[in-house]
C-alpha cells in the first residue's frame, strides 16, 4: 500500500470517531428542536386563522356599512318621489304632509282635507317604487271655506 493510504485511514477513523460523540451531543438536541420548530408552526397557524377570522369581521362590518348607506339613499329616493307625487296630486298638493322612510318603510304625518284624500295619499305613497310599507297617520281636517 501507498503512503498517503495509510494516513488517510487513520485521520478518517478519527473524523469518524469525532463525528460519532458530535452527533450524540446533536441527537440530544433534536427533541429540543422539534419541539420548537413545531410550537413555531402552531404559533403561526393560530396567527393565520386569527387574521383571517379578523378580516372576515372586519369584511362583514364594511359590508355592513355599505348595506346601510345603500338603505339611506334608498330612502332618501322613495322620501323625494312620494314627496312628489303628493305635491303633484290636486286634492294633496297644498297640504303640509311630512314623508319619513326608514327601510322602505314611509310613514305620513300631517293633515288631509277629507277621507278620500287621506287614502288617495297612501295609494300615491304605496305606487312609489321601494316602499314596502305605508304608515298613514294623516288626520282629517277639512278646508275652512
Amino acid at each position: 500500500m501507498k503512503k498517503t493510504t495509510f494516513l488517510v485511514v487513520p485521520v478518517i477513523a478519527a473524523l469518524a470517531l469525532v463525528g460519532c460523540g458530535k452527533s450524540q451531543e446533536g441527537q440530544a438536541l433534536v427533541p429540543q428542536a422539534d419541539a420548537t420548530v413545531a410550537q413555531a408552526e402552531t404559533s403561526v397557524r393560530e396567527l393565520g386563522q386569527e387574521a383571517r377570522q379578523g378580516m372576515e369581521r372586519a369584511g362583514q362590518a364594511i359590508g355592513e356599512q355599505v348595506r346601510r348607506a345603500g338603505e339611506a339613499l334608498d330612502d332618501a329616493a322613495i322620501t323625494a318621489q312620494v314627496s312628489a307625487a303628493l305635491a303633484n296630486d290636486p286634492q294633496l298638493s297644498a297640504l303640509a304632509i311630512d314623508v319619513d322612510t326608514t327601510a322602505g318603510r314611509v310613514k305620513l304625518t300631517g293633515t288631509a282635507p277629507s277621507p278620500e284624500a287621506r287614502d288617495r295619499a297612501t295609494q300615491l305613497a304605496a305606487g312609489v317604487h321601494g316602499v314596502l310599507s305605508v304608515d298613514n297617520l294623516l288626520t282629517v281636517e277639512p278646508r275652512p271655506q
